[in-house]
């Protein structure tokens, strides 16, 4: 095991990665966290956050949330667990 590497750039390290699915599967949104300097050791830990923009139409989304290797592979590539959230905007 090896250290992750935050970096402040889209095109380089881990980051963590967000969409935003509408009912029908289209995605509504997609964004970043972690866009700055840090290294998280094995069995470290490091907080995210992630920031949706409103979203003006009713019914039911699928907020997904993974890690990616941006010069490699999205961890759910590799075998990882992407987090799923099921919300309903009313």
């Amino acid at each position: 095991m090896r250290a992750w590497r935050f970096c402040p750039g889209s095109n380089a390290g881990i980051h963590g990665e967000i969409t935003v699915l509408d009912e029908l599967g289209v995605m509504v949104f997609a964004g970043r966290a972690g866009l700055f300097d840090a290294q998280v050791a094995p069995q470290e830990s490091i907080e995210l956050t992630f920031a949706i923009p409103p979203i003006h139409r009713p019914g039911r989304y699928l907020v997904q949330v993974d890690m990616v290797d941006e010069q490699h592979c999205e961890f759910r590539q590799a075998g990882s667990e992407v987090l799923e959230q099921d919300i309903e905007v009313r």
